[in-house]
């Protein structure tokens, strides 16, 4: 039937395919827009290089500590310290950040994250070139000797003497450690509550535990990379591109032996900058949530051809900090008074107290006791926490 052979007021009925055709026009590049697993996806990297990056840290223990010429209270204090700027920020960044654009403060958390691990390599750069003759050694038999004499294997014997600061202070530098890890325990403040609470919204309630699964296998994961990674630049001399390595006389067993750990900074630094960058263009809500209204309405408005394209989604309400503010301390009240919660909190206290001390010092029991370097310790650290880690 032509136009001119159709009765004056009516039209002929659009087709199947011609409607359906009419909402995908009205909806382009429905297949290019953000979804929550393209969310969970750039999330899953950010947990990839945040653990990658703290376990990295804990492998380059020794090393700082014989570079700086510092002892181990002080290289405690600056592995703490990412914990420390960590609670500094955290409750309010969990309670202000969710009423906000969270991707984007994500995204602004994994920068800091950058400039924090990038900051912690910068020591190196602006430090002389380290002179392993220099490193004074106490003897057992002479406790005021400064002569430090490796065996013939390169590695001091269980009688034979550690290698200490000697009389002279360490480097000032490692001040730099200390605020750069606590600008990265700042950044990932934002990453695992926002995130959460990103997927808790978005996602089915049988799909989201499956979600928040998968996120902390890949955290699982990082530290075996961290410990790999600290491994093979342990086994690169701290000046390399600096010195000529053939003019080096001690070798990776030797107790003097200091390795490029500035250089995984510069890797796990780069590695937070990439997974920062897509957070800045996802939006803030996403409109196939389950949990809004009328989801079988807009299901039937697909499936139908009499009804009409779907409106775009309005823009959310920003609220004022005010606003928010007034709500902060009675929710801190009721979550601080309640007893399951409490209890759950103390009881992971402990449990990764534990947990933290044995990955931060086995490495240096173990070049220590067993005379081992640091390259072989951090492998043989890495394949422990890649099989029994599992927070």
């Amino acid at each position: 039937m032509t136009a001119e052979g159709r009765p004056e007021g009516f039209r002929e009925p659009p087709s199947i395919n011609g409607s359906v055709s009419n909402l995908r026009t009205n909806n382009p590049d429905k297949c290019c827009k953000p979804t929550l697993k393209l969310f969970i996806g750039v999330l899953a990297m950010c947990y990839f290089s945040k653990s990658l990056a703290g376990s990295y840290t804990k492998s380059t223990i020794t090393q700082v500590e014989r570079r700086f010429e510092i002892p181990s209270s002080t290289v405690g204090i600056i592995d703490g310290s990412f914990k420390m700027g960590n609670l500094l920020v955290i409750v309010t960044v969990s309670y202000f950040g969710a009423k906000y654009h969270r991707p984007k403060i994500i995204g602004t958390g994994a920068l800091l994250m950058t400039m924090g691990t990038l900051l912690m390599a910068l020591p190196h750069f602006l430090m002389g070139r380290y002179n392993y003759d220099s490193v004074a050694v106490k003897t057992s038999n002479d406790p005021n000797s400064t002569v430090c004499s490796p065996s013939s294997q390169g590695v001091l014997q269980q009688q034979a003497p550690t290698c200490e600061e000697g009389e002279e202070d360490g480097s000032s530098m490692w001040v730099m450690l200390l605020m750069g890890n606590m600008i990265r325990g700042i950044g990932e403040a934002t990453i695992g509550p926002l995130g959460v609470s990103f997927i808790d919204d978005f996602a089915r309630p049988e799909n989201s535990a499956f979600y928040i699964g998968c996120l902390h296998t890949i955290g699982v994961i990082g530290p075996l990379f961290g410990y790999t990674l600290g491994s093979l630049c342990a086994s690169i001399y701290v000046d390399i591109g600096f010195v000529d390595l053939d003019s080096v006389t001690i070798t990776p067993q030797d107790s003097r032996w200091v390795g490029a750990w500035w250089l995984g900074y510069v890797v796990a630094g780069g590695l937070s900058f990439i997974t920062a960058l897509p957070f800045w263009f996802l939006p803030r809500s996403l409109p196939e949530a389950p949990q809004r209204p009328k989801k079988d309405q807009r299901c039937e408005a697909q499936d139908s051809p009499s009804l009409e394209p779907l409106d775009p989604p309005q823009e959310e309400h920003t609220p004022t900090i005010s606003e928010v503010a007034k709500d902060f301390l009675p929710s801190l009240k009721r979550l601080f008074t309640n007893k399951v919660y409490m209890l759950y909190m103390c009881s992971n206290i402990v449990m990764f107290n534990g947990f933290v001390i044995i990955l931060t010092y086995t490495p240096k029991f173990f070049e220590q006791q067993y005379g081992q370097g640091a390259g072989k310790t951090n492998f043989l650290i890495g394949g422990s926490v890649g099989t029994s880690s599992g927070q």
